[in-house]
């Protein structure tokens, strides 16, 4: 009901307008449900119950992948007949323009609104098996850039053959995959680099310290010898001031016993 009633707004544009609207009206809804306290606003319902089919719980195992790619099937086989049949002739010819359709007098506002919301209805379904299989859903997942990424598998793939999307997916999830082990083993590799680095810088540092306190070991080294080596200096240097000191008194000691045997000598030669 909500794809007829946005597909009977919308699909009235032509052009780049259509496309345009389609992404204002994914934008719009987004951000309106992110901020609905009902819905969680961007922590999303969580604690979605597993699905269960007759009785029996799928969890998120591989019960619930079979049951993705039997849905899937079904749709690409209903889209094939679809696309067989004689309204799947009058959508194919609106890839021609809408010119020629309605001069066949075909309604290409109906058929436009037909794929709508045909499309609308797989997306519900989609969205349904994608809740059940995360346990939560949140607007995140269906922001632009999901939007975008799926026309670019569509493009990929062939946007005229129904099985080329398949080709499209995988290609891109494949290339996604791909990147992202890439980019790990970039980071990986980057970060090793920088734990060498590291290393190689603590290293340098520990080299610089131990040199600087060898360097400062050797400084105090030299400052204690040639504190040692002026102290014997100075000692050697006293001790021969005092045995000069000692000399001369010794000369003056002998000079004043000579000059007192003379002063002996004088008295006795006057008396």
């Amino acid at each position: 009901v909500a794809a007829l009633i946005v597909g009977i707004i919308t699909l009235r544009m032509s052009g780049h307008y259509l496309p345009l609207a389609t992404i204002a009206w994914g934008l719009s809804l987004n951000y309106t449900m992110a901020n609905m306290d009902w819905l969680g606003k961007y922590d999303g319902i969580l604690g979605v119950p597993s699905l269960e089919l007759f009785g029996n719980s799928l969890g998120s195992g591989r019960g619930l992948h079979d049951l993705i790619w039997i849905f899937v099937l079904l749709a690409a086989l209903g889209v094939t007949h679809l696309l067989d049949s004689r309204p799947g002739r009058a959508i194919r010819s609106l890839k021609s323009g809408a010119t020629m359709a309605e001069a066949m007098g075909i309604s290409t506002f109906r058929y436009k609104l037909v794929v709508f919301v045909y499309a609308a209805v797989l997306a519900a379904i989609s969205g349904w098996l994608f809740a059940h299989f995360q346990r939560a859903v949140n607007p995140t997942p269906f922001s632009i850039g999901k939007g975008i990424e799926y026309l670019f598998m569509a493009v990929l793939g062939g946007v005229g053959s129904v099985w080329g999307a398949f080709t499209g997916a995988a290609l891109v999830k494949l290339a996604e995959d791909k990147l992202q082990v890439a980019c790990r083993l970039s980071a990986k590799a980057a970060q090793q680099k920088l734990r060498v680095l590291i290393y190689t810088g603590d290293e340098a540092e520990a080299t610089a310290r131990h040199a600087t306190l060898e360097a400062q070991t050797s400084a105090q080294r030299q400052v204690q010898q040639a504190a040692q080596q002026a102290a014997e200096r100075a000692r050697q240097e006293a001790e021969a001031a005092a045995q000069a000191t000692q000399d001369a008194l010794r000369r003056s000691l002998a000079d004043a016993e000579r000059a007192w045997n003379e002063l002996q000598r004088t008295v006795s030669e006057l008396q």
